[in-house]
């Protein structure tokens, strides 16, 4: 293969495809509009609640502007059931 033949390679080739994020599960910045809180507030505050295990975390796969597809945290709540 040419040069030329391996860049057209690599450009096209895609290293992941994305995930399909399950029902539940929101990113912090997400959870950051819908509550209004600083997103910096929101991520501490989630590290804690992950420690405590009051809510879950989870990486998925998805389609960022600038990176292309990137692993990003998500979060859910846990339900206890009582």
């Amino acid at each position: 293969m040419s040069a030329n033949e391996w860049a057209n390679l690599i450009a096209t080739t895609t290293l992941t495809k994305e995930d399909i994020v399950e029902k539940g599960y929101r990113t912090a910045l997400q959870i950051s509009e819908d509550t209004n809180t600083p997103v910096r507030t929101v991520r501490r505050k989630l590290a804690e609640a992950c420690k405590t295990n009051k809510v879950e975390r989870r990486v998925f796969r998805v389609a960022q502007p600038l990176k292309g597809v990137a692993a990003t945290p998500h979060y859910r709540i846990i339900k206890t059931t009582k």
